[in-house]
């Protein structure tokens, strides 16, 4: 791939990744996180064995989503410093497969978002 097709597709997946944030609600799901995170440190938060469970799997879910789409910007943050080095002369011999990498990642990541329970009226997973 040339340099012009490598920053284009950069860009659509940051287009891609900053509308998954929106889709996310990321502000609204860390203090979710926090309040449930809050929730457990209360004294009697076991003595309803079921409920503290159901509490523990959303918690774990909610944490599970935001570390990926952390992890997803870091790598992308990661995707553009190479292509900067590369606008430089600079070799950066992996860029090409980091970004197919990166992309199916980001469609995995996708495609989990919209058939959780949210958005998968018809339990596709």
């Amino acid at each position: 791939m040339e340099i012009y097709e490598l920053k284009d597709k950069i860009e659509s997946i940051e287009t891609t990744l900053h509308g998954l944030e929106g889709l996310l609600d990321i502000n609204t799901l860390k203090e979710t996180i926090q309040s449930l995170e809050e929730k457990t440190y209360e004294a009697n938060f076991w003595d309803h064995h079921e409920e503290a469970n159901k509490t523990i799997e959303i918690l774990k879910m909610h944490k599970q989503k935001l570390n990926q789409y952390e992890s997803l910007t870091e790598l992308l943050d990661t995707l553009k410093i190479s292509l900067e080095l590369l606008e430089m002369d600079e070799t950066v011999e992996t860029l090409e497969e980091d970004i197919k990498k990166f992309d199916r990642l980001l469609e995995s990541f996708e495609t989990s978002l919209y058939l959780n329970a949210s958005y998968d009226h018809f339990n596709a997973i």
